[in-house]
């Protein structure tokens, strides 16, 4: 198992060659992932391997970030922790590692000893495999803003992929204001209350036209002014398909359309 980091690269201005990200290997921890990495609160970097034989239980181990190298810190007494994650805050009195196995248990992982608990299985059984990011900060630094801003989600998506960023909003005071969507029946907007940012709702999110993600979010902006009297116009905020739909939408509605972001990007915001 070898350990890479992940980095953002800005895109070329021409044509050909567009990067969106390189990695770099770091070197090789000594083991064997079983399925996951997380990072600790304190920056240490957890990783969940198996047995040399494939046997028996897995284990907990440290990795060094700079150097890849790892260090066994103990047994969980189980198998198959394809899951790995760190829980901090969110309504857990303690910190708590998680990890999820191949058979849907859930285990409580002492991160000092590594020993595992079952705390609880899935029914269904819930698989879950991936890598370690770091911890999020705690919020944006983004004061309230001066017009509403409406989290357009991506194609296959919806409105929960912005449930982490909406909450570190929220964190800094911004206003939940709700989820706008279109209800077929009457082509109208529900789900809109006062409020600072809005995570939207398109009625497709797989096969609608450009045109027809163009009315919807139209009328979507209509209706969340409507419930903030004094604004005259929104911030749009897109990911991936959503980019696309922002732009379709504030070429057509300038008036109405401040800014628009694309995300993920750097400094992509516009006026």
């Amino acid at each position: 198992m070898a350990v890479c980091t992940w980095r953002h690269l800005p895109e070329s201005s021409g044509p050909v060659n567009r990067i969106p990200g390189a990695s770099e290997l770091v070197g090789f921890i000594g083991f064997t992932s079983s399925g996951d990495l997380a990072f600790a609160p304190d920056g240490r970097l957890l990783m969940s391997a198996s047995s040399a034989s494939g046997q028996g239980s897995d284990s907990l181990v440290d990795v060094n970030p700079a150097t890849g190298q790892g260090c066994s810190i103990g047994p969980v007494a189980s198998s198959g922790i394809y899951g790995l994650d760190y829980v901090a805050g969110m309504g857990v009195v303690n910190e708590q590692l998680l990890g999820l196995t191949n058979t849907g248990q859930l285990l409580s992982i002492n991160p000092t000893t590594g020993a595992g608990v079952v705390v609880a299985t899935t029914t269904p059984t819930v698989l879950a495999a991936g890598a370690a990011v770091l911890p999020t900060p705690a919020s944006t630094g983004i004061p309230a803003p001066p017009f509403p801003v409406i989290l357009v989600h991506g194609l296959g998506s919806d409105a929960r992929t912005w449930i982490p960023f909406s909450s570190l909003l929220c964190s800094d005071g911004w206003t939940f204001g709700g989820t706008p969507m279109i209800d077929r029946a009457t082509n109208t907007v529900t789900g809109t209350t006062p409020g600072d940012e809005y995570a939207m709702n398109f009625t497709d999110n797989q096969t609608l036209t450009f045109s027809r993600q163009g009315w919807e979010l139209a009328a979507m902006i209509g209706a969340v002014l409507a419930v903030n009297p004094g604004k005259d116009r929104v911030v749009l905020v897109g990911h991936s398909m959503g980019g696309l739909a922002a732009r379709s939408t504030s070429r057509a509605s300038r008036g109405s359309v401040t800014g628009r972001c694309r995300f993920p990007s750097e400094a992509m915001c516009r006026e």
